[in-house]
């Protein structure tokens, strides 16, 4: 404890000075152990040979896989390129006012697709199969009917 004079009040020391130097040792010690994991890290990496993915500089992944035109929804339309959901809704719409598409050369008639745009889409297209009866679904079938 200080002298104090005897003009001034007493000096006492306060009870927190004591934890705080304590929470300030504490806090230098987490920090300090934080740092040698990192190091501890970055040494594993350097050892093992395990780099770091950049994921700007990843090599996108191209999903195969081919629609048939005329009985895919608007969730599998979607899959492809260029193609969101107000697309796919067009082209589901133009199929169900005139029919079966016939050839992949239809779609320029829907709205928003033109030849580039074909050109993207066309390899995810399966061949249109010509003449192809329509699918029928098995709700339209009579019970007595089906085997």
């Amino acid at each position: 404890m200080a002298p104090s004079s005897p003009d001034s009040p007493p000096v006492v020391e306060s009870a927190f000075a004591w934890q705080a130097a304590e929470v300030r040792g504490r806090l230098i010690l987490i920090v300090a152990a934080g740092l040698v994991a990192l190091c501890v890290q970055w040494t594993w990496q350097e050892v093992t040979d395990q780099a770091l993915v950049e994921i700007d500089q990843a090599t996108p992944v191209e999903y195969q896989f081919s629609l048939d035109i005329n009985s895919a929804g608007v969730t599998e339309l979607c899959l492809l390129p260029e193609v969101g959901p107000v697309m796919a809704e067009r082209i589901v719409e133009y199929r169900e006012q005139n029919g079966q598409l016939k050839s992949h050369e239809a779609l320029l008639d829907v709205y928003g697709i033109g030849p580039k745009t074909l050109a993207k889409l066309i390899p995810y297209l399966q061949p249109i199969k010509a003449d192809a009866p329509p699918a029928v679904p098995s709700s339209a079938i009579p019970p007595t009917a089906r085997r």
